[in-house]
């Protein structure tokens, strides 16, 4: 088994982990499983590091998390409300 694979059953329940032999095609037809969306929204990640910090070590977490958070609360119309949604999601008021 490749090493990737090992701790797949450690996953949550609703994952759905689909393979593709790439020697064969690359897509599967029966099942959909292809690997393009994952590749492309690596290749979204790694040129929104790029562009708006440039190369550098620190911690690439931060980076992810800030352009997940991005990719789901985007609209720039609404970040101010998407921002404290989330602020009051983790620090619920006290009544």
């Amino acid at each position: 088994m490749w090493r990737a694979y090992a701790n797949l059953d450690a996953l949550p329940p609703q994952y759905n982990h689909l393979v593709v032999n790439h020697g064969v095609t690359f897509v599967d037809r029966q099942i959909g499983a292809h690997t393009q969306s994952v590749e492309s929204k690596n290749g979204q990640l790694k040129e929104f590091v790029r562009r708006k910090y440039g190369i550098h070590d620190e911690p690439f977490t931060s980076h992810l998390r800030e352009f997940a958070w991005r990719e789901r609360f985007g609209d720039r119309n609404n970040v101010f409300y998407h921002l404290w949604s989330q602020i009051s999601m983790f620090y619920p008021c006290i009544q």
